[in-house]
């Protein structure tokens, strides 16, 4: 499936089903493809995420910007 082929499902050698591919599945492809996507620098599993300490909570954050 992960190339684009048709799989038939069978039982006793009679088709019952077919598995095919979402119209349109590929969209990344189609975006870089067209030019309205980037394609990633770098591939491959991403790095652990940061430990960072903050003074203050993010709900603080947003209430003390929105002025509440």
């Amino acid at each position: 499936m992960a190339n684009g082929e048709l799989v038939v499902v069978t039982d006793r050698g009679i088709a019952k089903a077919m598995i095919v591919p979402i119209p349109g599945g590929d969209q990344m492809a189609v975006g870089i493809e067209e030019g309205w996507l980037t394609p990633p620098k770098k591939t491959g599993p991403l790095n652990s995420p940061l430990n960072l300490k903050g003074g203050i909570r993010t709900l603080d954050a947003i209430n003390e910007d929105r002025g509440t």
